[in-house]
């Protein structure tokens, strides 16, 4: 990591290490829309529930929503957490929130639960999906920064644009993934398939945070001996 160090002033390219940051980002939005949209006709279908219960069951998801997004500021305001270990767990609670609503045929005393395992499933997922989300573009911020030094107004505009553009389209393409998606495959399979997804976002941010958290960290301990001082 010693070539991420850059000085104020660096090239204002756009770091290639957005990448990363942005697909696993990317991989999770999507996998979020999925339990949204799938949730109901997935109770309708398979355990007769009403339209009115799934409605009910997706309150839980605002919930969880705003604690996320109430955790995740204040978690990173006060550098409680890196920015890539707050995108990591929101990968690991969706990747959770994902089993937990759609749980595996296989272990049918679990599957029969799935009515009632729903609420805190799609509370994890509504969770998780701010911890990644707001943490994603305060990482593209980061990397930005000590790749390529201290950015410009432009350069802040492009980031903050390619951050808004991939959200919004993978979340919204949710509901093509899991109408696709369980097309072919059963709900407890896709949300399997879904929740490996999550497990490799999760091991790109954790990835990240290895790589850049010498740099993290010394950045950390001179804003402590300012304070100090």
């Amino acid at each position: 990591s010693s070539g991420i160090n850059a000085e104020y002033g660096g090239t204002q390219g756009l770091s290639k290490f957005l990448i990363p940051t942005t697909v696993a980002a990317m991989l999770c939005n999507a996998n979020y829309g999925v339990i949204q949209v799938t949730v109901t006709p997935f109770l309708k279908e398979q355990f007769n529930k009403s339209i009115s219960y799934g409605g009910t069951v997706l309150t839980f998801v605002s919930l969880g929503m705003a604690l996320g997004s109430f955790s995740v500021g204040s978690l990173l305001q006060k550098k409680i957490m890196s920015h890539f270990t707050a995108m990591a767990i929101g990968a690991f609670c969706i990747g959770m929130g994902l089993l937990m609503t759609f749980p595996s045929e296989r272990i049918p005393w679990i599957y029969d639960l799935a009515p009632i395992l729903a609420y805190p499933g799609v509370f994890i997922a509504g969770f998780g999906d701010p911890l990644i989300t707001i943490a994603a573009l305060n990482a593209d911020y980061y990397v930005q920064r000590r790749t390529k030094g201290e950015m410009q107004p432009k350069t802040i505009t492009k980031i903050t644009g390619i951050w808004l553009i991939t959200y919004c389209s993978m979340y919204f393409s949710g509901s093509f993934i899991g109408e696709t998606m369980t097309d072919y495959f059963s709900h407890s399979t896709t949300a399997e398939i879904l929740a490996g997804i999550c497990l490799l976002a999760m091991t790109i941010c954790l990835g990240l945070r290895f790589y850049f958290g010498g740099s993290e960290d010394e950045e950390k301990e001179k804003e402590s001996l300012i304070v100090k001082a």
